[in-house]
């Protein structure tokens, strides 16, 4: 993973990739950042 996408993860409280596919939507193979 990127570390500029690390560092925005980590702002939100997302540590592991666990957490990222809990918060992010299961609509698209590729989610956009906000």
């Amino acid at each position: 993973m990127a570390y500029h996408l690390r560092k925005a993860f980590s702002k939100l409280g997302i540590n592991s990739r666990r957490e990222l596919a809990a918060v992010l939507p299961r609509s698209g193979p590729e989610p956009v950042p906000a």
